[in-house]
């Protein structure tokens, strides 16, 4: 039985079980990893603003005579850069599914041009490789 047949109505899923089974271990891994990946995305932004902040009150003041800032202005000059500038993955899951499905579209077009390529060029047929041309 392949990993997506169907059995008495119901999908059966490719880790085993159905998807009650499946389900519940995936909520467990994100009772787990959720916290830990909360906990590292706050790390993330204290101490990018932190470092914003110190790099700010060292450089500005003495350079162009602005005043020092607090961290959370750094915070803020952070959020005001990430949509200004954009940087690191836009979208989130469904920016993903877009990455994905443009990989996709693009090997198939690249595929097909290929394919067109090899069949209806017209010097495919009247001549041979470059090489033969020496």
């Amino acid at each position: 039985m392949s990993s997506h047949d169907h059995f008495n109505g119901h999908h059966r899923h490719r880790h085993g079980g159905y998807y009650g089974r499946s389900w519940k271990r995936g909520f467990g891994r994100a009772l787990i990893f959720g916290p830990l990946a909360l906990a590292g995305f706050a790390l993330f932004l204290f101490l990018g603003s932190w470092v914003t902040m110190l790099l700010w009150n060292a450089l500005m003041p003495a350079i162009f005579g602005l005043t020092a800032i607090t961290w959370a202005q750094a915070l803020g000059i952070l959020v005001l850069a990430k949509i200004l500038f954009g940087g690191g993955r836009p979208g989130g899951p469904a920016g993903h599914f877009m990455r994905r499905h443009r990989r996709r579209h693009f090997r198939d077009r690249w595929r097909e041009m290929r394919r067109a390529e090899e069949t209806d060029h017209p010097l495919a047929e009247e001549e041979g490789p470059a090489d033969d041309k020496v």
